[in-house]
Order: structure tokens, then sequence, then C-alpha cells
């Protein structure tokens, strides 16, 4: 059930904070879910470094409504609210990196996630580095601009 409850409570935010027209930053969503499908498979699979349970969905070693809920959202939020200035740059990864912690640090303590081979530390020094290639990616493809019309 928690993953459910963070899958409808992403999509919510989601829907209230998505600029339409800003769309093409829904690739910034799509990225993150392909790079956290493969961690968490990798992580889970290869590595045992953690252990995800109830998932009611599984989707590479995961439950789909995590992959396509918290981060998929959060994806293409940060996508879409990339900033233009270094420092703004710097913090907006901080903040998205923290913001994943929590919500993954939740799932912990409500008992579908457990570090075995794994800690905190880790996760949020792979959150700046997962978060960091996304803000490199919004910027080369430019999905955080708007569309023209033509």
């Amino acid at each position: 059930m928690p993953w459910i409850i963070t899958f409808v409570t992403s999509w919510m935010l989601f829907i209230l904070l998505i600029d339409k027209s800003k769309l093409r930053a829904m690739f910034g969503g799509f990225t993150a879910s392909f790079m956290a499908t493969l961690t968490d498979y990798a992580g889970r699979n290869w590595f045992d470094l953690y252990n995800f349970y109830d998932v009611v969905i599984p989707w590479g070693g995961c439950s789909f409504f995590y992959i396509f809920g918290i981060i998929f959202t959060m994806g293409t939020l940060f996508s879409q609210f990339y900033p233009t200035r270094k420092w703004l740059k710097i913090m907006h990864v901080l903040v998205f990196s923290l913001l994943f912690l929590g919500a993954e640090t939740l799932l912990i303590e409500v008992g579908v996630a457990s570090y075995v081979n794994w800690n905190v530390w880790a996760s949020l020094f792979v959150n700046i580095l997962a978060i960091s290639t996304l803000g490199w990616i919004t910027e080369v493809f430019q999905l955080n601009i708007k569309r023209t019309a033509f």
C-alpha cells in the first residue's frame, strides 16, 4: 500500500505543479525512470545493496508505482524547473537529492524497502550523481525551454 500512496501523492503534486507549456520536460521523467530502473535492478540483483517488499507490480526489481510515481514525477519537475544560474543549479540538485532521500527514508521506515549492504550516505551520494546527470541531460536537450508555436 505505501507504493500506491506515494504514486498517488506524487501524481497529485505533479498535476498541481506541471507547466503544460514545458511538456518536453517529461523526457526528464522518462530519463529518471530509466536510470532508476537500471540502478535498482543492479543494486538489488547484482550487488545485494537493498531490498524492496510488497511491490504490487514488479518493475526492474522494484515497484512500478515507485518508478512511474515519485521517480517519473520528480524527474519531470526537476527538468521543468531547472534554473539557468550556476549556483541555483547546484542548489536545485541538492534540494531534489534531499527530497528524494526523504522519500526513500520514509519507504524504509514503513518497511517496504531496506538497506542490506548500503546506507543513507551512499544513497545521498548516488542521488546527487544521478540528479546531476539529469541536470546535464536537461541542459543538453533543453528540456526546460518552452515550446514555441510554428
